[in-house]
């Protein structure tokens, strides 16, 4: 339901509230009391889209609080006279004798009461309004940050596949093809396999995969590892294979293995 729809709403649901309190009250005939309803409550419905739309305007929490209570006092006072001139005028000329025997004084000074009571809930709502779309606002933008910061992370560590990775893992096989071509073969098949993996991964644009596939990844990395490191590098694995399935960011179980 939009806010229209619920400002509509509410005046007709005042509206059949003031003639009801003056059916109820006795010497009032149904269709003056549905007319004198009705020219109390049209100009404090009309003028009040008038107080929304400016209070929604208005700073909240006010930069200046006196230039914010200076604000609203004339808002307010400008709604209250002219929901007053505009339904003594309407009620006037639908209803020439309403006023006979009544004490006009009294009648105004209730009316501008109401008119208050009505700016003030009116200000209030547009300000609450306000706040809640600038709180949804921040929440959408604290969002598309946290997906970028997301994005950039995964693109960092798509990147951990670095130059100097490669260079030295080239400079290994090329010293192997020469004193050992059986161990050059394996490793050759492992380093295309850990190619395979990052092109497939960066050409599927993914974000997440499953951590078996990144655990083939980091052995294949390893063992590249260790064929430069040789016994220096000792490695022990324990994963539970009930987590082989799960899915994890591309490539960041490697960079944890590297900084190990």
């Amino acid at each position: 339901m939009n806010l229209r729809t619920i400002y509509a709403a509410g005046w007709v649901i005042y509206l059949a509230m003031y003639a009801l309190s003056l059916l109820t009250s006795g010497g009032v005939r149904t269709t003056d009391a549905l007319v004198m309803a009705f020219h109390n409550v049209w100009p404090a419905a009309l003028l009040g889209g008038l107080v929304l739309r400016r209070a929604g305007r208005t700073p909240w929490p006010p930069p200046r609080r006196a230039r914010f209570l200076a604000v609203h006092a004339i808002g307010a006072a400008a709604y209250a006279a002219g929901c007053v001139v505009l339904t003594n005028l309407a009620l006037r000329v639908t209803l020439p004798g309403v006023f006979e025997g009544m004490a006009l004084a009294g009648i105004v000074t209730w009316q501008v009461l109401v008119s208050l009571m009505i700016y003030i809930l009116l200000a209030g709502a547009a300000h609450t309004n306000t706040s809640m779309r600038h709180l949804r606002e921040q929440e959408q933008r604290a969002a598309r940050a946290e997906t970028l910061q997301a994005k950039a992370e995964l693109e960092a560590l798509r990147a951990q596949l670095n130059p100097h990775f490669l260079f030295n893992t080239l400079h290994t096989l090329l010293v192997l093809v020469r004193s050992s071509p059986a161990r050059a073969e394996d490793a050759l098949e492992r380093f295309g396999a850990l190619l395979r993996y990052a092109l497939r991964v960066e050409r599927a644009t993914a974000d997440v995969v499953l951590l078996e596939d990144e655990m083939r990844f980091v052995e294949d990395y390893l063992a590249l590892e260790r064929l430069r490191m040789g016994q220096r590098l000792r490695v022990e694995t324990r994963v539970d294979p009930a987590v082989l399935g799960e899915r994890v960011p591309a490539f960041s179980v490697q960079p944890l293995v590297e900084n190990s």
